[in-house]
C-alpha cells in the first residue's frame, strides 16, 4: 500500500490491517514463513549496512531518480514494454513504484513485512504488464548503473 494510500485510510474506521493482508497474500501463494526468512537472509543486509548507506542517502536518492530516467529510456525500445511505457499514468507509477523499491533497498528495515512486501511488489508489477525477466533486467540495470556511478 503506497503512503498516499495509507494516508487516505488514516482516520477512518476502516483502516486496513496491511500484516494481516500480506500474509494472506503470502498464504494465497503458497509461501511460509521460513520461505520470507529464507529470502531476507540471501540478502546478507544488517544494521551496519543500514549505517552506510545513511551517510550517503543524499547522493543515493539522486542517483537513484537517475537511474530511473535511464531505466526507462533504456526499456523504450523494447515492443514488449511499449503498450506499458507508452502511457504517461502507467510509466509514472512504476517509476514510482521502482523508486520505492529502490529506496528501500537502501533503507530497510530488513523484516517479515518487508520480504511480504517484495510478494507483493512482484504480484503488482505482473499486474502491470511487466514480466519477470523485465523485473529482473530492471534489478540488473539498477545494480550496473548505480555500481558505476557510486
Amino acid at each position: 500500500m503506497s503512503r498516499q494510500t495509507w494516508k487516505q485510510y488514516q482516520g477512518s474506521e476502516e483502516v486496513p490491517d496491511l500484516k494481516q493482508r500480506l500474509e494472506e497474500i503470502q498464504a494465497s501463494l503458497g509461501l511460509s514463513s521460513s520461505d520470507l526468512r529464507q529470502r531476507l537472509q540471501l540478502l546478507q543486509l544488517d544494521v551496519a549496512d543500514l549505517t552506510v548507506f545513511d551517510r550517503h542517502l543524499p547522493l543515493i536518492d539522486r542517483l537513484q531518480q537517475a537511474c530511473m530516467d535511464a531505466l526507462m529510456a533504456h526499456l523504450a525500445p523494447f515492443k514488449r514494454l511499449n503498450g506499458v511505457l507508452s502511457r504517461d499514468d502507467q510509466q509514472s507509477s512504476l517509476k514510482q513504484q521502482q523508486m520505492r523499491y529502490f529506496g528501500q533497498l537502501v533503507r530497510g528495515p530488513f523484516d517479515m513485512q518487508y520480504a511480504r512486501l517484495r510478494v507483493l511488489y512482484g504480484i503488482q508489477q505482473e499486474r502491470n504488464g511487466v514480466d519477470l525477466k523485465w523485473y529482473l533486467g530492471a534489478y540488473h540495470f539498477y545494480l550496473d548503473y548505480m555500481g558505476a556511478a557510486l
